[in-house]
């Protein structure tokens, strides 16, 4: 309802960005999966609906930037009220991850998705009240009721993908899901310009419950799920035999710190770099932050694709993995050190290399049996979204000791010590992750004896 006008007026102000977006998603993922009837149906039952769903997910993680203003306007909100209104969308998002993961595993993401969507749907109408608290309220159930989308669409991409498709499916799930970014900027300026911010959100509301609808009806159960319905809770398997697997100790890390850095740098510190340490106006500031947006799509896609042919011509995931996750801290060094001029390719290398820790996701599915991935999807997305909202608030915190410029702003050093200090830690992430490790589930502990 109201994405729908204000993507298509988007489409008309920016005919290349789509036009990319577009071809990207054919070639990448739509033409080599399409060509079999089973294919096509599991396109339609399950990628599609969760898709969509993890790309409003998206839409409402980043829609606060553009509406702030007549958030503070409307609600008469401070800076550190509207802070806290995004806050407690990521940290909603983060505690939940282990009781869902645990659910889809008990229920099915159908089920659960579906349900979920529908605290969402009631917490999105809720944020559209006239009191703070209430609308503080709204957000944290609005975070809660999204909780399940990226796990749900992951642990059902799990079953009923093959593994060597997994690296491409989850990659187009990332990126055709970041269209939802996208409408979270220009084309949400533009819908605000016609509608009060209230009935955008209540709009969204709206096809939240819609969707919610359309996961429960459309998206089939798997047999893995079906077959452990009626088993007691004693016999289900438990969160320690994620724990157990050696691969997870080694994935984890750069999982937190890479996604980390990805969500906590475009969600708020990418803008205050550019227009701080490289001193550009807003606008040349919001077109950087656009192309990192397009950047993230075009990478899952493309690399996502590009990944999943390599895997099929016999090389290791861990190394497609090990080499593009190099590349995003590589990036990122660059952009400390680099001059004006070079840092906006240089933020395009970051956001198409953040398909590299996303990746981790279809590899864990490669030594875990199905009754697990809830549970493991769940606590790597945790180990993201919980270190996204502390390094929006920590590099917050560590550039705030600095005494303030003859401006009133922390001096470039403490920015650029800050994103130095996140390099060298992802950097250790990353050796840590290529040593050799011995792999090995056992399987008391699957069993859940």
């Amino acid at each position: 309802m109201a994405i729908a006008p204000s993507v298509y007026i988007a489409r008309r102000r920016l005919p290349a960005v789509f036009s990319i977006l577009s071809y990207s998603a054919w070639i990448a993922v739509m033409k080599p999966l399409a060509r079999q009837a089973p294919v096509a149906v599991l396109l339609l039952r399950v990628f599609a609906p969760f898709t969509t769903v993890y790309m409003l997910s998206e839409m409402l993680r980043n829609v606060g930037g553009v509406a702030a203003p007549a958030l503070r306007e409307s609600l008469s909100l401070s800076a550190g009220e509207l802070g806290l209104l995004s806050g407690v969308f990521m940290v909603a998002i983060a505690v939940l991850q282990v009781p869902v993961g645990i659910l889809l595993d008990r229920f099915g993401s159908r089920r659960v998705v579906s349900l979920f969507l529908l605290l969402a749907a009631a917490g999105t109408v809720l944020f559209t009240a006239h009191s703070y608290a209430l609308v503080l309220m709204g957000r944290m159930l609005t975070g809660a009721g999204l909780a399940a989308c990226w796990v749900g669409a992951y642990k059902a991409n799990a079953l009923w993908w093959s593994p060597q498709r997994a690296t491409l499916v989850n990659g187009a799930l990332l990126g055709i899901s970041g269209i939802g970014a996208l409408a979270a900027t220009l084309p949400t300026a533009i819908a605000l310009d016609y509608m009060s911010w209230r009935t955008l959100f209540r709009g969204i509301a709206c096809i939240i419950a819609v969707m919610a609808v359309l996961v429960w009806w459309l998206v089939p159960d798997h047999p893995d799920e079906c077959a452990h319905d009626d088993e007691p809770a004693s016999a289900q398997p438990r969160l320690s035999a994620v724990f157990a697997e050696p691969l997870f100790w080694k994935v984890a890390p750069v999982v937190l710190l890479c996604e980390g850095v990805w969500m906590g740098y475009q969600g708020l510190w990418a803008g205050v770099w550019l227009r701080q340490v490289n001193d550009m106006g807003d606008t040349l500031a919001a077109t950087h932050l656009m192309w990192l947006a397009v950047a993230v799509i075009v990478g899952q896609l493309g690399l996502g694709a590009f990944a999943d042919q390599l895997t099929r011509r016999s090389l290791r995931l861990d190394h497609v993995m090990a080499a593009i996750v190099a590349v995003f801290v590589a990036a990122q060094a660059g952009i400390v050190f680099a001059p004006a001029w070079l840092v906006g390719p240089l933020w395009v290398v970051f956001g198409l290399a953040t398909a590299g820790s996303v990746m981790a996701y279809a590899r864990i599915a490669q030594v875990l049996p199905g009754r697990l991935m809830g549970r493991a999807i769940a606590l790597l997305n945790m180990c993201g979204a919980g270190a996204a909202f502390a390094i929006q608030n920590g590099v917050g915190w560590f550039v705030g000791l600095w005494p303030a410029g003859a401006d009133g702003t922390p001096p470039d050093t403490a920015y650029q010590l800050a994103l130095g200090g996140l390099v060298c830690a992802q950097f250790i992430a990353l050796a840590w992750m290529i040593v050799p490790v011995r792999r090995g589930l056992p399987a008391a502990v699957v069993e859940g004896s």
